[in-house]
């Protein structure tokens, strides 16, 4: 049996070796990824580490968790309320306390420089105090001097190389309070892995306080250094005992802490996206070693039959079927351990080559669980077709379509309609229930649903093809005729190949429904909840200066101009983000959709929630809830409740009461809606461009329609689409692989067949043609499986997600059909051209 199996490898070595190149391309895809993924993880803990451990930072404290943001948040916008001046005293008269210094900082946008990455875009900033000890900067001093005047400043080399600046030179800078020029006296360095700013980090004398918008005799933290000897944790100990409970002390290096958990989660989020897509390569791959072997076995049934008759046991050639199948993964995942090893090695070179970046090289054991998915896809796959071979009896599989015999169709339409049922309760309980691992739950129902569709592809396959074929043989003619017949003589072979590029365009065509659907639910709850006609944003940094603000509402053709503002405060157990606008103008510009009580009747005493806000603390109007805004806890009463959250968020209370609770820096505008007269689509236009000529001087600051911003969202979907569209390719390029590698077989296996046309007259053209004939057919039907599979399992996902529209991506469709026809001449073009030359004496020959 060892010499047999042998034999076997060698005889039908290429045709293994393709159909292992599944398994390649996918292990090779997950070990690349686990690979990176080590590489990341001992980067990030690295970040940081015992660079800032002796520093504590001292700050006033915010009357809610910072960390509780809650749905329908925009984050935590609030500002922490300043401190003292004499806190920066009483902390360095502490004992064990090396040096204490109050800090000031203020965020801005350099105005004359722009990002590499974003060109036209200004940069945003933050503008701190300047100490003068690296442990406390985070950095130090390496070129110039320090500040000692308000107009100058040191920047970080790294931001001087990319702004192509220098000592001596200037930049200019629009802080909260209006423009300014600071020079740039010196060039510090980091003094810690971690970046503690994304920003730009422009460092300022301590002077410049009031530059920076600080009240007289206020900091807005103090930053602590430990005298030597003395542990964080002792010093932070010390510093609540002193300065009691009216402060909040946390370690210095809590902002490290911060972006190592945020590249932790964006790196898991990023891994986890390309494990997906090497399971999908894996999942396509077993469908195509499953044909592959299935056409196979079917060849070498008389072989099997003697086998059986000289006295081989079933179980003897049971395992050597299943030992094909065993090496055959084992090979195709040791090759795709070497190639994804080499995708390391290949971004690990290019890193250290461009970015003068080192990539650590992390082994790890998940890497053998890697190789292990690959020979397991390949065995697993293998087992249905060596079992049929191997039951077949003796004398029958001396036939020649003893393995060609199809199930039962009663049989398999049960079988079939118990994984459609298994399969779509796993979906739908993972789209609509709460499974402790729904992504899990989600995957294994679609793979059921793709196995079920595959096992009752044979019953829908021969019709399919007849019905879409009539036009193909009018068409050609005798070629036609014969690549339809091919097709539907053989159901299940053609239901089988089909099924990896059922896959491919069930995902693509999946995908395409969500982000359809997502557009359109963006684009109707964003022209539904805004009444005004322009929309004036602000940047993350400044937001809309009040200079603007009031320059818009006094623009000809503005009837109304409604400012924005938005903190983060405690409501319930959660941070929630609450908005300070006019009430009795609110309603002209926003499409609110009032529940209960009236908008116009809020008071500096009231407040009006979200209507989901309202059901999860149980209120009502009428009711009194307890509001922590970041200086002040106020109780106030529910007077209205509302249904639109995407421009209200949670809360909505008057600009006095925003303005009383709030620290000056979370005054600024983030938002002004515009309306004008009503007037037709050139008036719009006129008024976009008016307010659009006012705001042009402001940084960061936007100007645009709801339908522009809809316009604009759907636009970065679409730039997401693109990357997932390429990963999916890998998918739809196996298939096709899967499909030639069936035609490869089949003309093999009809050689007979092939060599008795030509003998009557058939050339080699019309032989190719047939071929030809054949794959475009089979690659309709696994296209429209996957179109119908694609568009359900779209409309579910939507469904599940409360208040989404459905919208079908038919132009998606369309080009999948397209290209579906393209696909299958392209898998057929080796298949065809070896039919074509095929030796009409020696196919006469062989039986």
């Amino acid at each position: 049996m060892l010499r047999l199996l042998r034999a076997n490898l060698r005889g039908h070595a290429l045709r293994l070796a393709l159909t292992g190149f599944a398994v390649v391309v996918g292990v090779a895809f997950l070990v690349a990824t686990l690979l990176l993924s080590g590489a990341l993880d001992r980067s990030i803990d690295g970040i940081g580490a015992d660079e800032i451990s002796g520093v504590a930072l001292v700050r006033a404290p915010l009357p809610f968790d910072a960390d509780d943001s809650g749905g329908g948040s925009l984050g935590v916008l609030a500002t922490r309320p300043p401190l003292p001046a004499t806190v920066v005293d009483a902390a360095a008269a502490i004992e064990g306390v090396r040096l204490a210094a109050g800090v000031v900082s203020a965020p801005g946008v350099l105005t004359d420089v722009s990002l590499p990455f974003a060109p036209g875009d200004d940069a945003p900033a933050e503008v701190t105090t300047w100490i003068g000890d690296p442990e406390l900067d985070g950095a130090t001093l390496d070129l110039g001097r320090a500040p000692v005047s308000v107009d100058e400043v040191v920047l970080r080399s790294a931001d001087a190389t990319m702004f192509e600046v220098g000592v001596g030179d200037t930049l200019d800078i629009s802080l909260r309070d209006g423009a300014r020029t600071l020079t740039v006296v010196g060039l510090a360095e980091p003094t810690t892995s971690a970046a503690l700013s994304f920003d730009t980090v422009l460092g300022v004398a301590p002077t410049a306080g009031p530059l920076l918008g600080a009240p007289e005799g206020f900091v807005d933290e103090v930053r602590v250094a430990a005298a030597e000897g003395v542990a964080q944790e002792e010093l932070i100990r010390r510093l609540e005992a002193a300065l009691g409970p009216a402060v909040e002390v946390a370690p210095g290096d809590e902002l490290v802490q911060a972006i190592r958990d945020l590249v932790r989660l964006l790196a898991s989020a990023a891994t986890g996206f390309f494990v997906v897509f090497a399971g999908i390569a894996l999942f396509v791959g077993g469908f195509i070693i499953f044909n592959t072997f299935s056409i196979l076995l079917a060849r070498r049934g008389r072989e099997i039959a003697l086998m059986r008759a000289i006295g081989a046991g079933r179980r003897q050639v049971l395992g050597a079927l299943l030992a094909e199948g065993l090496l055959t993964g084992l090979l195709a995942s040791l090759l795709g351990l070497l190639v994804g090893g080499g995708l390391f090695l290949a971004v690990r070179v290019g890193a250290a080559v461009v970015a003068d970046a080192e990539i650590a090289l992390v082994l790890q054991p998940s890497l053998l669980l890697a190789a292990a998915a690959g020979v397991a896809v390949t065995t697993v796959a293998a087992v249905v077709p060596a079992r049929r071979a191997a039951s077949i009896p003796p004398i029958a599989a001396l036939r020649e379509s003893a393995l060609d015999a199809e199930v039962r169709p009663w049989r398999r339409g049960l079988i079939g309609a118990g994984e459609v049922i298994v399969g779509g309760g796993l979906l739908l309980w993972g789209l609509v229930g709460q499974p402790p691992r729904r992504e899990a739950v989600v995957g294994v129902g679609l793979a059921l649903l793709f196995v079920a569709v595959t096992t009752l592809g044979p019953l829908a396959a021969g019709r399919f093809t007849s019905v879409v074929g009539w036009p193909l043989e009018r068409a050609t003619g005798p070629t036609g005729r014969l690549g339809r017949a091919n097709a539907v003589r053989n159901p299940r072979r053609t239901a089988s190949t089909a099924a990896a590029l059922m896959i491919g365009v069930t995902l693509v065509v999946l995908v395409a429904t969500f982000a359809e659907s997502l557009k359109a639910t963006s684009a109707s709850r964003l022209t539904s909840s805004y009444a005004a006609d322009v929309i004036v944003s602000g940047g993350s940094t400044l937001g809309v200066p009040d200079e603007t603000v009031d320059a818009i509402g006094a623009t000809d053709g503005v009837e109304l101009a409604v400012a924005l503002r938005a903190t983060s405060a405690g409501i319930g157990d959660e941070v929630r983000t609450v908005i300070g606008a006019e009430p009795d103008a609110l309603e002209e510009v926003v499409v609110a959709d009032v529940r209960d009580g009236d908008l116009r009747a809020l008071t500096d005493r009231g407040i009006a929630l979200r209507a989901g806000l309202a059901d999860d603390l149980g209120v009502a109007v009428g009711d009194a809830i307890t509001v922590d805004l970041p200086t002040a806890r106020r109780t106030l009463e529910v007077v209205a409740v509302y249904g639109v959250d995407d421009v209200l968020a949670d809360a909505v209370i008057t600009p006095a009461a925003f303005t009383a609770g709030v620290a000056p820096p979370d005054l600024v505008v983030r938002e002004v809606l515009v309306a004008g007269a009503a007037g037709d689509g050139a008036a719009l236009g006129r008024l976009e461009t008016a307010v659009e000529a006012v705001a042009e001087g402001a940084p960061q600051v936007e100007v645009s329609t709801p339908q522009g911003q809809a316009d604009a969202l759907a636009g970065a979907i679409d730039l997401a689409l693109v990357i997932v569209y390429g990963l999916l390719a890998l998918s739809v390029a196996i298939a096709l692989l899967g499909i030639a590698n069936s035609l490869a077989l089949s003309v093999f296996e009809r050689r007979h067949e092939l060599g008795l046309l030509r003998a009557v007259g058939m050339t080699a053209s019309q032989a190719a043609a047939t071929v030809r004939g054949e794959a475009v057919l089979v690659a309709l039907f696994g296209t429209a499986q996957g179109v119908v599979l694609g568009l359900a399992f779209g409309a579910a996902v939507v469904a599940a997600q409360s208040d989404a529209v459905l919208a079908l991506p038919w132009v998606t469709v369309a080009v999948a059909f397209v290209v579906a026809v393209g696909a299958g001449v392209l898998a057929a073009v080796v298949p065809a051209w070896r039919a074509g030359r095929t030796d009409i004496v020696s196919a006469l020959g062989s039986t």
